[in-house]
């Protein structure tokens, strides 16, 4: 699962826009309000079912794809899900993201490359969801493993 913008999801901005909601429906990606705040914290829930239920869920750390190839400081969603879930992370590095052409609108990559890192387990401070120091922590180690 991958959540995505909440406002893909709509499709309310012509024909592509509609194919795009369709698309993300179909392969069951999860809506997401990245409104910031308490607003993206409980937009989390869908994203927590996932991981209870045994899913695996991609995101980007960050809040989005970096535009430039550089890492950007990480928000503390990626520590709120593993320690809300217990679930470990997999940090992946993506390389060679740099768009070489277009055709038709579909944008062509030189050589992407993905780098996964061994699992990263955070148990022990499953009680501390709360602690702001500690998400920072968990999320600072798992930008670490990323670079």
């Amino acid at each position: 699962t991958y959540p995505a913008k909440k406002e893909l999801f709509a499709g309310d901005r012509g024909f592509w826009s509609k194919v795009v909601a369709w698309f993300l429906r179909a392969v069951e990606q999860v809506p997401l309000d990245r409104s910031g705040g308490r607003t993206s914290v409980n937009a989390m829930g869908s994203v927590e079912r996932r991981l209870a239920e045994g899913g695996l869920v991609g995101i980007f750390p960050e809040g989005t794809r970096s535009s430039d190839g550089r890492l950007y400081k990480g928000k503390t969603g990626v520590a709120r899900m593993t320690l809300g879930s217990g679930a470990p992370v997999v940090p992946v590095g993506i390389s060679g993201t740099t768009v070489r052409r277009k055709v038709l609108g579909i944008p062509l990559l030189d050589h992407p490359t993905l780098i996964f890192g061994k699992p990263m387990h955070f148990d022990v401070l499953a009680d501390r969801t709360e602690e702001t120091a500690v998400l920072r922590w968990v999320t600072d180690e798992v930008m670490g493993a990323i670079s």
